[in-house]
Parts: C-alpha cells; sequence; structure tokens
C-alpha cells in the first residue's frame, strides 16, 4: 500500500517462485568507493516509479542519505552509463541480474568502479529492508576484489483466481525441465526449489505450495 499502490495494496498477486537475483549495483568514477561518498554528488538513480529508484532510495537511505543530499538524475540502465560515460554524473544504479550488458559495455572502454558496500552500510540495509539479501559479485577486471552488493529477487507471481492445479503444474513443469530451460536462457541456471520457495515474502499460491511440500522443500 506504498509507493505506486498508496492506499490500494495489491492482494491478487500471490508467490510462485524467486527465480534469481536482481542486484544492485553501483557504478560510479573511480574514487568513490562507499555509498556515503556519493554524498555531493550527481546520481542516475534510474527511471522514474521504477525498481531501479524504489531501489536506489533505499540504499541511499541506509545509509543516511537523503533527497537533498544528492542530485539525482532519472534514465534508463543504458543512460546512466552513457552520461557516465561522457562525464555528465558521477554514479549510476542498476538494478538487473549480473553481468549486465550495459555495464558489461561500459567496462571494455573505461576504468570499471563498482562500489561495495561497507559492513556498516550493509547491516543498515538488512535491517530497514530484510528482502534486500546480500549478493557480492566476484571480482573482475579492474577490481581488487570482491563487491559486496544486495539484490532483490526476480519473483514469478500468478494471480490467486489462477487453479491450484494450472500453478502445480507450471511449477513442476518448470524444475524437472531446468536443464532444457537453461539450455534457452541461462538466468533459468539459477533456478533452485528450496530458494524459490524460502525468498516468499508475500502470500504463496496454493498451487506452488503443493508442489514445494510434495518436493520436500516445505513443511
Amino acid at each position: 500500500g506504498t509507493n505506486s499502490f498508496d492506499g490500494a495494496p495489491e492482494t491478487d498477486a500471490l508467490w510462485v517462485a524467486g527465480i534469481y537475483n536482481e542486484t544492485v549495483q553501483i557504478l560510479a568514477k573511480p574514487g568513490i568507493n562507499t555509498v556515503a561518498d556519493l554524498k555531493g554528488k550527481t546520481v542516475c538513480v534510474g527511471d522514474v516509479g521504477s525498481g531501479t529508484e524504489i531501489n536506489a532510495w533505499q540504499v541511499l537511505g541506509a545509509a543516511g542519505l537523503t533527497k537533498d543530499d544528492v542530485n539525482a538524475v532519472n534514465g534508463s540502465f543504458q543512460d546512466g552509463v552513457d552520461q557516465l560515460k561522457d562525464g555528465k554524473i558521477d554514479a549510476a544504479f542498476t538494478v538487473a541480474g549480473a553481468p549486465t550488458t550495459a555495464i558489461v559495455d561500459y567496462a571494455t572502454t573505461n576504468t570499471l568502479n563498482l562500489v561495495s558496500l561497507t559492513d556498516e552500510e550493509l547491516a543498515a540495509i538488512q535491517e530497514a529492508y530484510p528482502f534486500l539479501i546480500r549478493d557480492d559479485l566476484p571480482s573482475t577486471t579492474g577490481m581488487t576484489g570482491d563487491v559486496v552488493c544486495v539484490a532483490i529477487q526476480a519473483t514469478l507471481v500468478a494471480s490467486k483466481d489462477l487453479s491450484e492445479d494450472v500453478v502445480y503444474e507450471f511449477v513442476k513443469a518448470m524444475f524437472d525441465n531446468k536443464d532444457a530451460l537453461t539450455e534457452g536462457h541461462a538466468k533459468f541456471g539459477f533456478l533452485d526449489p528450496e530458494t524459490a520457495s524460502a525468498g516468499a515474502t508475500v502470500t504463496m499460491h496454493p498451487g506452488a505450495e503443493k508442489y514445494y511440500k510434495e518436493a520436500g522443500y516445505m513443511k
């Protein structure tokens, strides 16, 4: 019932499965090493009203920064990367599965600097927003170590009006055919029935619950 759903919370969408992590990545100019370093900087926080913008302000806020502390601009992932290349901004938020095409492209001709969260920033974020889970990115060319990040699960939901049998058969087919699905798209390789069921932050669809219980992932 908050943000764009203010006064009219969505209650008909039920959890089916957590698919993969969408990592909150902060691409910045060299010299910006923590979220706190973004104070006074120009930062692309994503498109207006997008999940990226929401996550960006969650991360900035948990690190003690308000909307008065940064010069926020809006734009897509590619907009942020292009503006950073052109020296128009100091940092850009991207919330997507890693590796992210726009960031990989940036790294081919620019120094890659992904901001790593400090222990204090991570603790504050997780206390305020428990659904943002830690998701470290492995070190890559130009980076000196793993990048400490948080992520939100990309989630499959279904209407409460969709029958239990249909959702059960869908979930079963998805996990029974994981290898074939992965051949079509690499992200299916992240499918894991344990994490798919454990991460539920809203009511689970009874069809999905039936599958997870039969498969031994829920009691």
